[in-house]
């Protein structure tokens, strides 16, 4: 009893620090009768919580994806599916951000082809792309493309899955500000600063977009 009263006020706490930047044509919240194709590594694998004194062991990590589906949502399951086999080859989550020598400013997108997006595109309504950032005690984020400005990865990403599908939903998973110059003028209709959420981000951002 004593944990879920607990994780049900993390989920809560999380929400409410949840920022909305942008919202147009309807975007959000978004129909539970869309299929939503999910894009970016920080959907599957969230920047939780800072680095150093500002992390800590989890019980639990909800992603994204898991939130989305939890909330009755359905995912495209080829895009899912390329996400999950990526992230399943990587180093435990819980350890990601408590090395000192080895921090992690933000995760390496994969590149997918442009046929694996306009196929997705003629099957699902609606894309949500990810962005992640992450910094800790004593370090910055550099001006500095992967740092505070968007890696040409992350561009080109948002550039191909913008201009295929017709709406496109814009989250970052960030410890504070993005430069998101480089994307200025694409087909985005929403831009949601979902922060770092802890254990029950995935369920507080979907909870946002629901």
């Amino acid at each position: 009893m004593l944990r879920q009263e607990k994780t049900d006020f993390a989920r809560g706490a999380a929400a409410d620090g949840i920022v909305l930047f942008k919202n147009e044509n309807g975007a959000l919240p978004i129909d539970k009768n869309n299929e939503i194709a999910l894009f970016g590594v920080c959907a599957y694998r969230c920047f939780r919580l800072g680095w150093g004194s500002g992390d800590m062991m989890a019980q639990t990590i909800s992603q994204i994806n898991e939130g989305l589906k939890d909330a009755g949502y359905a995912l495209n399951g080829e895009v899912e599916a390329i996400y999950t086999d990526y992230v399943g080859k990587l180093p435990d989550q819980r350890l990601m951000n408590r090395s000192w020598d080895e921090w992690t400013w933000r995760q390496d997108e994969i590149k997918l082809g442009g046929a694996v997006i306009e196929a997705s595109a003629k099957k699902s309504d609606v894309a949500v792309v990810t962005l992640g950032r992450n910094s800790g005690e004593a370090f910055d984020l550099k001006d500095e493309a992967g740092y505070f400005r968007l890696h040409e990865d992350e561009i080109n990403l948002v550039k191909a899955v913008s201009s295929c599908f017709k709406q496109t939903i814009l989250l970052l998973n960030t410890c504070g500000p993005l430069d998101l110059r480089a994307i200025d003028g694409l087909n985005i209709d929403a831009i949601v600063d979902v922060s770092l959420g802890g254990e029950m981000f995935g369920y507080a951002v979907a909870d946002v977009l629901s």
